[in-house]
């Protein structure tokens, strides 16, 4: 079972946003779906969230079109949301 809540989105470098929710209410274990954005890059997918860290199990689409992870520099905003 996916744990969706609304408004929670985070930083890779764990920085909140004013108004926002952070990943952990969806719970230690809790796998998700989830859009990540930096720069041009994006990438949507479903992930497991454990102790502050959201790890990309399977990647849906993403900008290269083929599905793969982007590379992370580290400024990236990552939000739960629906694939589409």
């Amino acid at each position: 079972m996916y744990v969706v809540k609304d408004r929670v989105k985070q930083g890779t470098a764990s920085s909140s946003f004013s108004g926002f929710q952070d990943f952990s209410v969806i719970g230690n274990g809790s796998q998700t779906f989830y859009a990540i954005e930096e720069e041009s890059n994006w990438e949507v997918g479903i992930g497991t969230y454990s102790s502050n860290v959201l790890t990309r199990n399977t990647v849906i689409d993403s900008a290269s079109g083929a599905g793969n992870p982007i590379f992370l520099s580290g400024n990236a905003v990552v939000f739960i949301t629906y694939p589409a």
